[in-house]
């Protein structure tokens, strides 16, 4: 009996072609499919950031944007992801700014993860919003808190740790040890020992 083919299969042949035909020819073949737009351009999105090739990113956002999904959650948060690891953060915030449905697993937290510049007043919004961070989330605030050696908004998110509970996360804590090591804080860790 003949297997009938289903949208993953279809979804695979189109990323297969991806690494073989040009830019253009992919894109038209994209068009042409008789799938959902939005499964195909975060496959085909994901695979650019992984790649690096931003030129093609590009082009599968522009049809994404001409196809009525240019803030389609999904098609999003895999654009945000691709244009952080192109190194092209303003469009991942113009992406982000776009959004209509934001969430914490992905948007919010990829871009305090992305934007080191305003990561507090993303923090804050994201709150304002109603959204509820997560442990991810505080592991990329307190990533960009040591980068850029933040001392008292590292005591301030340590605060919000005690008072939410997230200080016995595992990865909440490893992310601390770090921060306060990076700090040059060290004694410091040895209230996060349990």
């Amino acid at each position: 009996m003949k297997r009938q083919r289903n949208e993953h299969d279809e979804v695979t042949v189109t990323l297969r072609a991806l690494c073989t035909v040009s830019n253009f020819n992919y894109i038209c073949l994209i068009s042409s499919m008789k799938i959902r737009l939005p499964l195909l351009c975060t496959g085909a999105v994901s695979a650019c950031g992984h790649e690096m090739n931003l030129e093609l990113g590009k082009q599968i956002h522009g049809l994404a944007i001409k196809s009525g999904y240019g803030s389609h959650v999904s098609v999003c948060n895999v654009l945000i992801s691709t244009y952080s690891k192109c190194e092209v953060t303003e469009d991942a915030k113009l992406v982000f700014q776009c959004m209509n449905d934001r969430n914490v697993v992905s948007c919010w937290t990829t871009m305090i993860s992305v934007d080191e510049e305003d990561v507090f007043s993303l923090f804050n919004e994201m709150r304002l919003d109603g959204v509820y961070p997560n442990d991810v989330t505080f592991v990329g605030l307190i990533h960009a808190i040591s980068v850029r050696k933040l001392v008292e908004e590292g005591e301030m998110i340590y605060g919000f740790f005690i008072k939410t509970g997230f200080l016995s996360n595992h990865n909440v804590c490893n992310s601390l040890i770090t921060i306060y090591a990076k700090l040059e804080s060290m004694h410091d860790s040895k209230f996060l020992r349990g």
